[in-house]
């Protein structure tokens, strides 16, 4: 059987905003040899990257999101204003005394992609600006912030992937108790008048 190699791929370079008529162009004529099947990690700014998910499941939807920075959510805008065909999530890079626009997430996607004659599921996610300002943050339930690791975000699919094999594992081993408790003849109801 083949290996299936993951990789973030940049589908092209800009440093300015696409306008709504190019992000609907690129998401309808997608190149599908220059999608990317894995979250790029602390891409650098003017990259551009589509991704593929499947549509009716939104654990791979958001899986871009886990792309090793911390980011700030400044607004979701459905464009153009009248007819709305598209989603605009916007970001800033989250630094330790606040958030900074000199470097921004930008992502795309086409509302009710199942419906008329765009039917690829894609997101598009622009970062803009320079990269360099992004600090690596402990998470925001810490002690001591100075000794804290970075924290890092996982991808939505891996927690949901997680979330089920611990669930699996709970209930195998409630079972398991169960199963072992009705055998055991201390558990079992006892006559006084046997004693």
């Amino acid at each position: 059987m083949p290996c299936t190699v993951m990789s973030a791929v940049v589908y092209c370079k800009r440093e300015t905003e696409f306008s709504l008529n190019e992000v609907e162009k690129l998401l309808c004529e997608v190149d599908p040899t220059r999608v990317s099947n894995q979250t790029a990690q602390k891409p650098k700014g003017g990259e551009v990257y589509i991704y593929h998910y499947q549509y009716g499941t939104s654990v791979t939807k958001l899986d871009w999101v886990a792309d090793g920075y911390r980011w700030l959510n400044v607004g979701c805008d459905r464009l153009p204003r009248r007819e709305p065909v598209m989603y605009k999530r916007k970001f800033q890079i989250v630094k330790s005394g606040g958030s900074s626009s000199k470097f921004k997430r930008v992502a795309y996607s086409k509302i009710g992609a199942s419906e008329g004659h765009c039917t690829n599921h894609y997101v598009l996610v622009h970062y803009i600006g320079n990269e360099t300002v992004a600090e690596d943050l402990p998470h925001g339930n810490v002690k001591n912030r100075k000794q804290a690791r970075p924290f890092y975000r996982a991808a939505p699919s891996i927690i949901a992937h997680r979330t089920a094999r611990v669930k699996e594992q709970q209930s195998a081993e409630q079972h398991h108790f169960l199963a072992t408790a009705a055998d055991n003849v201390r558990n079992q109801p006892h006559h006084l008048t046997e004693f």
